[in-house]
Protein backbone atom coordinates (compact mmCIF):
# COMPACT_ATOMS: atom_id res chain seq x y z
CA UNK A 1 0.00 0.00 0.00
CA UNK A 2 1.35 2.98 -0.92
CA UNK A 3 1.27 6.17 0.73
CA UNK A 4 -2.32 7.26 1.84
CA UNK A 5 -1.55 10.53 2.51
CA UNK A 6 -1.64 11.59 -1.20
CA UNK A 7 -3.71 9.51 -2.68
CA UNK A 8 -6.18 10.95 -5.07
CA UNK A 9 -10.09 10.83 -4.92
CA UNK A 10 -9.94 8.55 -8.03
CA UNK A 11 -7.40 6.23 -5.81
CA UNK A 12 -9.38 6.02 -3.08
CA UNK A 13 -11.94 5.13 -5.15
CA UNK A 14 -9.66 2.33 -6.75
CA UNK A 15 -9.42 1.15 -2.87
CA UNK A 16 -13.00 0.65 -2.52
CA UNK A 17 -13.33 -1.30 -5.52
CA UNK A 18 -10.44 -3.60 -4.51
CA UNK A 19 -12.27 -4.69 -1.29
CA UNK A 20 -15.18 -5.80 -2.89
CA UNK A 21 -17.32 -2.37 -2.29
CA UNK A 22 -17.41 -1.59 -5.96
CA UNK A 23 -21.22 -1.12 -5.92
CA UNK A 24 -20.67 2.08 -3.33
CA UNK A 25 -17.17 3.09 -5.11
CA UNK A 26 -19.37 5.64 -7.31
CA UNK A 27 -20.78 7.06 -4.25
CA UNK A 28 -17.23 8.91 -4.07
CA UNK A 29 -17.23 10.34 -7.33
CA UNK A 30 -16.93 14.37 -6.80
CA UNK A 31 -17.01 13.62 -2.81
CA UNK A 32 -14.14 15.14 -1.75
CA UNK A 33 -12.72 12.45 0.00
CA UNK A 34 -9.19 11.74 -0.57
CA UNK A 35 -6.09 10.30 1.24
CA UNK A 36 -5.27 12.86 3.60
CA UNK A 37 -8.71 13.24 4.82
CA UNK A 38 -8.49 9.40 5.66
CA UNK A 39 -4.77 9.87 6.65
CA UNK A 40 -4.88 12.92 8.88
CA UNK A 41 -9.11 13.65 9.76
CA UNK A 42 -9.30 12.40 13.37
CA UNK A 43 -12.95 12.90 13.27
CA UNK A 44 -13.06 11.00 9.69
CA UNK A 45 -13.91 6.92 10.72
CA UNK A 46 -14.71 3.81 8.69
CA UNK A 47 -18.65 4.69 9.93
CA UNK A 48 -18.23 8.54 8.30
CA UNK A 49 -16.76 6.85 5.06
CA UNK A 50 -19.75 4.56 5.35
CA UNK A 51 -22.24 7.28 5.67
CA UNK A 52 -20.42 9.21 2.33
CA UNK A 53 -20.54 5.44 0.48
CA UNK A 54 -23.87 5.23 1.43
CA UNK A 55 -23.81 1.97 2.71
CA UNK A 56 -27.16 1.32 4.48
CA UNK A 57 -26.63 0.56 8.10
CA UNK A 58 -28.37 -2.93 8.09
CA UNK A 59 -25.92 -4.29 5.68
CA UNK A 60 -23.28 -5.10 8.40
CA UNK A 61 -21.48 -7.44 6.22
CA UNK A 62 -20.75 -4.62 4.61
CA UNK A 63 -19.00 -2.38 7.00
CA UNK A 64 -17.94 -4.84 8.33
CA UNK A 65 -15.62 -5.25 5.57
CA UNK A 66 -15.08 -1.48 5.28
CA UNK A 67 -14.32 -1.47 8.92
CA UNK A 68 -11.35 -4.36 8.48
CA UNK A 69 -9.73 -3.39 5.43
CA UNK A 70 -10.18 0.73 6.81
CA UNK A 71 -8.33 0.06 9.89
CA UNK A 72 -6.01 -2.00 7.74
CA UNK A 73 -5.31 0.61 4.88
CA UNK A 74 -4.43 3.49 7.83
CA UNK A 75 -2.12 0.57 9.89
CA UNK A 76 0.18 0.30 6.79
CA UNK A 77 -0.49 3.00 4.50
CA UNK A 78 -0.65 6.04 7.29
CA UNK A 79 1.75 7.07 10.40
CA UNK A 80 -0.94 6.10 12.53
CA UNK A 81 0.10 3.52 15.30
CA UNK A 82 -2.29 0.85 16.72
CA UNK A 83 -2.98 1.70 20.37
CA UNK A 84 -1.41 -1.04 22.61
CA UNK A 85 -4.69 -1.38 24.87
CA UNK A 86 -6.39 -4.32 24.87
CA UNK A 87 -9.54 -3.41 22.37
CA UNK A 88 -6.76 -2.89 19.69
CA UNK A 89 -8.40 -0.38 17.92
CA UNK A 90 -6.55 2.17 16.15
CA UNK A 91 -5.17 6.16 16.88
CA UNK A 92 -4.75 8.19 14.42
CA UNK A 93 -1.24 9.90 15.29
CA UNK A 94 -1.59 13.96 16.19
CA UNK A 95 -2.32 16.39 13.51
CA UNK A 96 0.52 18.18 13.18
CA UNK A 97 -1.45 21.70 13.75
CA UNK A 98 -2.33 20.24 17.01
CA UNK A 99 1.86 20.52 17.63
CA UNK A 100 1.81 24.21 17.38
CA UNK A 101 0.31 26.70 20.70
CA UNK A 102 -1.59 29.17 19.35
CA UNK A 103 0.37 32.51 20.21
CA UNK A 104 -0.43 34.32 22.90
CA UNK A 105 -2.43 37.38 21.41
CA UNK A 106 -2.21 39.60 24.90
CA UNK A 107 1.50 39.99 24.33
CA UNK A 108 0.80 40.42 20.36
CA UNK A 109 -1.38 43.06 21.54
CA UNK A 110 0.70 45.07 23.99
CA UNK A 111 3.85 44.86 21.33
CA UNK A 112 1.97 46.32 18.32
CA UNK A 113 -0.07 48.91 20.70
CA UNK A 114 3.33 49.90 22.51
Amino acid sequence: IADVLVWTNDQVIHWIQSIGLREYANNLVESGVHGALLALDENFDHNSLALVLQIPTQNTQARQVLEREFNNLLALGTDRRLDDGDDKTFRRTPSWRKRFRPRDVHSINMLSGS
